[in-house]
């Protein structure tokens, strides 16, 4: 089997047969779907139940709600399509994405990764597109293989199946989890296909998760303790540094952002202190950094919270 889409929905009614309908009208039919139902309590459920009882390429996963990362990992591991490719169940794929020509590259290739255009829309008008610079092939020896492979969304690249089994999303993150995953599976990557075609339709609406993020204390709560765990579950310490050079940047953004809603500074310095994922990282700047400029930056912050 080609591909596995996979497609984590909660509370997914409203736009879950579109979704759903914009990658079964696809001409290509090796591939499957797998949605999996993270505890919804709408017709979701309902929903997948009456697509696959007209298309046998739907299968359902149901679990108990406990977040997008659970929910695409449970999807990961029954997935057995060659490649894997993420959507989310407001989005879906643009017209002509799997085409037969595309069926069958995918059926002959063994690339780690394969990066695709997407288009950006409201639920109105096409706001935007993204291309990449070239067709062609980029190995991970190449300068600029890392830059490609994470310069857009996950949703933008199809990952070899092999490539991300072993580490999948980080449960227990809200948001940015997507942007952990695409980080660590380019690092894995060997090869990646680049192809000017269109692939995947992403819908910016008023009820994504982009626009429900709860405010900037998500940063806190979600995106450094995610970095700081992505960092501790590598081996190489260049790759170690690029995780926990993310906290610090982090941590900049936090401030910033915080600052700017009005909240004193001096609060914000306190709950980065009390923060035990950038406290690990402070207290040991001589094991996780070794280039100058980087401990230089160190100090500085810690000079700045003391």
């Amino acid at each position: 089997m080609n591909v596995s889409f996979i497609i984590p929905a909660y509370n997914a009614q409203r736009y879950l047969e579109y979704t759903l309908h914009t990658i079964v009208m696809q001409e290509g039919q090796d591939y499957e779907i797998i949605v999996v139902n993270d505890g919804s309590t709408d017709r979701t459920e309902a929903i997948v139940l009456e697509f696959a009882q007209r298309h046998s390429c739907i299968r359902l996963i149901s679990s108990e709600n406990r977040g997008v990362s659970h929910a695409r990992n449970l999807g990961i591991e029954a997935a057995r399509g060659k490649y894997l490719a993420f959507v989310d169940a407001d989005d879906g794929l643009c017209a002509g994405a799997y085409s037969h020509d595309m069926e069958l590259l995918l059926r002959d290739c063994s690339y780690d990764m394969i990066s695709f255009s997407y288009i950006c829309s409201d639920d109105e008008m096409v706001r935007g597109r993204l291309i990449p610079e070239r067709n062609g092939v980029l190995y991970s020896a190449d300068p600029g293989f890392h830059s490609a492979a994470t310069r857009k969304g996950f949703y933008s690249y199809l990952y070899h199946r092999d490539l991300v089994r072993s580490h999948g999303f980080f449960t227990g993150i809200r948001y940015g989890e997507d942007t952990v995953f695409c980080y660590l599976a380019a690092r894995q990557a060997k090869s990646m296909l680049q192809l000017d075609r269109y692939w995947y339709l992403y819908r910016n609406h008023l009820g994504s998760a982009i626009h429900n993020t709860g405010g900037w204390g998500y940063i806190l709560t979600d995106s450094i303790p995610a970095w700081y765990r992505a960092g501790c579950a590598l081996d190489k310490s260049e790759v170690r540094w690029d995780c926990y050079g993310m906290v610090y940047s982090l941590m900049g953004e936090y401030l910033r952002l915080g600052a700017m809603s009005g909240v004193p500074l001096k609060r914000l310095h306190k709950d980065l202190a009390d923060c035990a994922e950038f406290r690990e990282v402070c207290s040991r700047p001589g094991e996780y950094w070794t280039r100058e400029k980087t401990v230089a930056r160190i100090q500085a912050v810690i000079s700045d919270l003391a």
